[in-house]
């Protein structure tokens, strides 16, 4: 059985060592005899109920094992050294570590670049070198400059032009649409807002208790064909917990209060219900806009 022990002065001043059971380790008198603090690969030669005697077999050294980077082009490049312990007749192990999402310096250096790929965000253009992902040409997309930035692309990069032109078409397509959805949005969202300042406006002629603030003025259920109106903020009492003698603690907070209008006019309902429709259809505009969002 092979162990590895560092040895020690013993009480009578022989060097010895102890096995991982604790027992005493005393070296055979016909082996090498190691120094004090040194680490060596040993035999167990015998054990005894106190002690056993073992036999050293090779000394243990500190040496330098290399660390490589493996690179995605296949290339193994020495990265740095570390200090570990070996036996004193054996080299360490080179490590390596995978390092396959870039090219080594020299593949860089030398790279002809003739595998162009193209990474578009819903801003800019970036023209790439797949191999060492070197970035060629970088393009800030605006609707006026789109014939210029293919044309440029011809001429310095031929080998992508088809790809970067199809991708642009596609581009100039969202481009358009989205514009035009956010145009939907500010256009029914201006009409909703329309509607809303006319049933203000006559909540406000007919409801002398109606009053107004920065934060409330009415309230709407296009749902229920309900309406409520603003009419100040009334005082709720929170409990705080008990005080002396058990009694409780309360603090007061504002809270806003509204009151519901009766026997709504049709032609307010019939407010409402347009409110209603234009809310269903900006929804379905919100969505997509959601859904098409740009991505940086």
């Amino acid at each position: 059985m092979l162990v590895q022990l560092k040895f020690f002065r013993g009480k009578r001043g022989d060097v010895i060592s102890r096995l991982p059971s604790g027992k005493v380790a005393l070296v055979n008198r016909k082996a090498k005899k190691p120094k004090i603090g040194e680490k060596w690969i040993c035999k167990i030669d015998f054990e005894k109920e106190n002690f056993a005697v073992i036999t050293p077999i090779a000394r243990i050294v500190r040496k330098q094992r290399p660390i490589y980077k493996v690179y995605k082009c296949g290339h193994r490049v020495l990265w740095k050294t570390e200090e570990v312990e070996v036996p004193e007749n054996s080299e360490p192990e080179p490590k390596t570590m995978n390092w396959d999402f870039e090219i080594c310096d020299d593949c860089k250096k030398n790279c002809k670049h003739s595998k162009l790929k193209i990474s578009r965000s819903s801003f800019e253009l970036w023209i790439k070198c797949a191999a060492c992902d070197k970035t060629m040409a970088t393009y800030e997309l605006e609707m006026d400059k789109i014939n210029e930035i293919i044309k440029d692309i011809s001429e310095r990069f031929p080998q992508v032009a088809e790809e970067v032109a199809a991708n642009l078409g596609s581009w100039i397509t969202w481009t358009k649409e989205y514009r035009e959805h956010l145009k939907q949005k500010d256009n029914l969202e201006g009409k909703i807002s329309k509607i809303l300042s006319e049933i203000k406006e006559w909540v406000r002629e007919n409801f002398d208790n109606y009053k107004e603030d920065e934060f409330y003025s009415i309230r709407v259920d296009e749902e229920k064909e309900e309406l409520e109106y603003f009419v100040g903020y009334t005082e709720v009492p929170r409990c705080l917990g008990f005080g002396p003698g058990g009694k409780e603690l309360y603090e007061y907070e504002s809270w806003p209060a509204f009151r519901k209008v009766k026997n709504i006019p049709e032609n307010i309902k019939e407010k409402i219900r347009k409110i209603k429709d234009l809310r269903e259809e900006l929804n379905s505009v919100l969505w997509w806009l959601t859904e098409n969002r740009p991505v940086e």
